[in-house]
């Protein structure tokens, strides 16, 4: 161990008989940080004596870098430190409005002398005191503010500061550490105010390892996403500062050709170049990440003028089914409750160090991002169910009954509704019910009990009995008129057979009547609790249980669409 390291530049201080190592320029707090950890990883030092008088500003600098450096330097961060001079401190400040980093001098464990002879520096040395574990925060963190740091013109600005933290932690979060020793986004990880905002978000925490190591931690298993034949669109006019790499790697796509990505810097929609506007509207994708804002200049009274917000508009005027998550700053999260009632799916919330988010919390807010994200994914049965009702209602304006076409058209519409909101095997049930009053409201409309108690079907005559013939025969044969109770498969079938296809039974689809069936037995069975019906199984699979699943609703709005197209 070399129990007492001195830092230097001028020939004096190696004639004080300790071992020297020499400070080179260094240019920025890069160059300094990884200084730092050669000079500890080189050298197993118990007290560090730096020299001021050449330049003070880096000799201080180099004491922060030591103290903030906490997660690769463990307990070398603690040791003491003791700064000489041949000069006063007003000598070597005057220079320095202000003076950068002097703060340094007013915490524990840091000390300043100023050099009378080496008797007197070797006192100085023997009463040095590390900072202990429990006096970091106290007598050191709480003490300092990221304020010192202004004016240096080599730190980043505010807001690039705040977008490489966010990406930091969604990095971390996801563990995807794609950011590690990248040197594009390594840099702004090395400077004091970056490692100032890690121990405010995470806590002193990082100090109960007794560790004298340095080295990187295991870095374990990626959280990331599956995405396996999905399409996904990241639109973000910085991504390319390391959010486009963060995300590939949690989006766990066949191929990078699937993860599409716009970087434009836009006030709005319009703005967007052509490029970009064909692939938004003239291509598919099972998930569209969005910024929530593509320019600095955006007003902040009114969320219609976001960028981000219009481009989200866009992709539901296509199609409502196409899932969206917004990615806003927490600064703008005042938003959120608006945005989450205007439509998008799911949100991520990019982090900024000033809230001092904990560990625990950033893990949070990338776990709910990541259900979001899972969930939206599973969706891609949305948008077929709105082309279809897209269909459907273009379809209903062609009738005469304008009563009649307001009710179709507000079940529809409550289906669409419970249906987006569908997450539970119940939600996805009752949606399923919903759904199936269409078929309802069609029979109540064309088939009306008579006083004999028989059935009539409007324009059509009474309601006969169908039986069908087995196989391979399939065929529908009339029986008698219908009298007394009608279940709604007689009715549609009655409807189906004597009426849509009243002359051409050779081509009436008998697959589609048997479909119906089935998926009118399957509403009864949930309705009723028929648990034997549910439970009902062929070949090991369930016959009647998508009823509680988007598949289900699938095969109905089909038969439904079918129906629709008669009218």
């Amino acid at each position: 161990m070399v129990e007492v390291l001195v830092l230097g530049r001028s020939q004096r201080v190696k004639d004080w008989g300790f071992e020297v190592i020499e400070i080179p320029d260094l240019l920025d707090e890069s160059e300094v940080h990884y200084w730092v950890l050669n000079l500890f990883a080189n050298n197993d030092i118990d007290k560090l004596v730096i020299e001021m008088d050449e330049k003070p500003e880096l000799a201080l600098q180099i004491g922060f870098h030591i103290r903030l450096t906490i997660e690769e330097l463990g307990n070398y961060a603690l040791i003491p430190l003791l700064y000489v001079s041949h000069f006063s401190l007003e000598w070597l400040f005057e220079p320095l409005k202000p003076p950068l980093f002097a703060h340094l001098l007013s915490t524990k464990g840091v000390y300043f002398s100023f050099f009378k002879n080496i008797q007197f520096l070797e006192d100085e040395i023997r009463n040095m005191r590390p900072l202990l574990p429990s006096e970091y925060k106290s007598d050191f963190f709480d003490i300092i503010h990221p304020q010192i740091f202004d004016g240096i013109t080599y730190l980043p600005k505010k807001q690039s500061l705040a977008d490489a933290w966010s990406v930091y932690r969604l990095d971390k979060s996801a563990n995807t550490n794609v950011l590690l020793n990248n040197p594009l986004f390594e840099k702004n990880y090395t400077k004091l105010y970056f490692k100032y905002a890690k121990i405010k978000n995470f806590g002193i925490g990082l100090l109960v390892s007794s560790l004298k190591k340095v080295g990187q931690i295991a870095l374990g298993k990626s959280n990331t996403i599956e995405a396996y034949k999905k399409r996904i669109l990241f639109v973000d006019d910085e991504a390319d500062k390391g959010w486009e790499m963060v995300f590939r790697a949690i989006f766990t796509t066949a191929k990078a050709a699937d993860f599409v990505v716009i970087k434009e810097s836009i006030k709005k929609y319009e703005d967007l170049s052509q490029e970009s506007k064909d692939i938004i509207e003239k291509q598919d994708f099972d998930l569209y990440l969005i910024d929530f804002k593509l320019s600095e200049n955006n007003a902040i009274d009114d969320i219609r003028t976001f960028s981000g917000v219009q481009i989200m508009n866009k992709i539901k005027a296509i199609n409502l089914g196409n899932q969206v998550i917004m990615l806003i700053s927490m600064d703008k999260i005042g938003y959120l409750k608006t945005l989450l009632s205007s439509g998008i799916d799911g949100y991520y919330l990019k982090e900024m160090p000033e809230y001092g988010f904990s560990s625990v919390h950033s893990n949070q807010n990338y776990h709910v991002f990541k259900m979001d994200a899972a969930r939206c994914l599973t969706k891609g049965y949305l948008k077929f169910i709105f082309n279809g009702i897209t269909r459907v209602k273009t379809k209903l304006r062609t009738l005469n009954d304008a009563i009649f076409l307001r009710e179709l058209r507000n079940q529809i519409n409550l289906f669409w509704d419970m249906l987006q909101k569908s997450h539970t095997q119940e939600e996805f049930a009752y949606s399923y019910i919903t759904l199936y009053l269409v078929i309802e409201m069609v029979n109540n409309y064309f088939v009306r009990q008579t006083k004999e108690e028989k059935w009539y079907i409007k324009d059509s005559g009474l309601l006969l009995e169908w039986t069908n013939t087995p196989p391979p025969a399939v065929n529908y044969v009339k029986g008698k008129e219908v009298v007394g109770e009608a279940s709604e498969w007689q009715k549609i079938t009655g409807l189906y057979l004597q009426k849509w296809k009243p002359d051409n039974h050779v081509v009436a689809d008998f697959t589609f009547l048997s479909e119906l069936y089935f998926l009118i037995r399957k509403r009864n069975a949930f309705v009723h609790k028929d648990i034997k019906i549910l439970e009902q199984k062929k070949n090991g699979l369930y016959l009647n249980r998508d009823v509680y699943s988007h598949e289900g609703i699938v095969r109905l709005f089909k038969a439904i669409e079918k129906i629709i197209d008669f009218l």
